[in-house]
Order: structure tokens, then sequence, then C-alpha cells
């Protein structure tokens, strides 16, 4: 039971990684004028149209703006697929 609860509170700590690391790309975006939705027009963010939009405009930046955009979206698939991992654990 106590490893279960261990499980448990790994998958929140990571769910709460991916929130914090969600948060940093946008603000990096529109501290340099890059605003996803005013762009879009869309409703929310971090759907597949938002990394597909995220991935576009990484590879139209250059410099470090360019190299902290990849890194960030680096940790954040790798987030998602241990989140992935997780629910694939925990699928009945």
């Amino acid at each position: 039971m106590e490893q279960d609860r261990d499980l448990m509170r790994s998958q929140q700590n990571v769910l709460m990684q991916r929130e914090q690391v969600r948060r940093y790309p946008g603000a990096l975006l529109r501290r340099n004028g890059l605003h996803y939705k005013a762009e879009t027009q869309a409703r929310t963010h971090w759907t597949k149209q938002h990394y597909g939009s995220l991935e576009r405009t990484i590879k139209a930046q250059s410099g470090s703006l360019k190299v902290t955009l990849e890194l960030l979206n680096r940790q954040l698939q790798g987030i998602n697929q241990t989140i992935a991992d997780y629910n694939q654990m925990n699928a009945p």
C-alpha cells in the first residue's frame, strides 16, 4: 500500500513539474512579442495545434531564444512522456 502511495506522489510531482515548465515558454514568447492566442485566435494552450505552433515558432527563431525554446520544449516532451508512462502503468 505504501508503495502505491509513493507511486501516486511521484506522479503528482511530475504533473506539478509540467505545470511549472509550461509557464516559462509562454512568458518567454510574450516577452519577445510572440502571442500564440492573439496570433491564432486559439482559446487554449497545450493542444496539438499549440504544440505545432510552438515547433514552427522555434524553427523561425535564432540565437539564444531558439536554444532556450528548444531546450524547454525538449524538457516538456520528456515530462509528457513520463506522464504517459505513469498513465499506462495505472491503466486497468
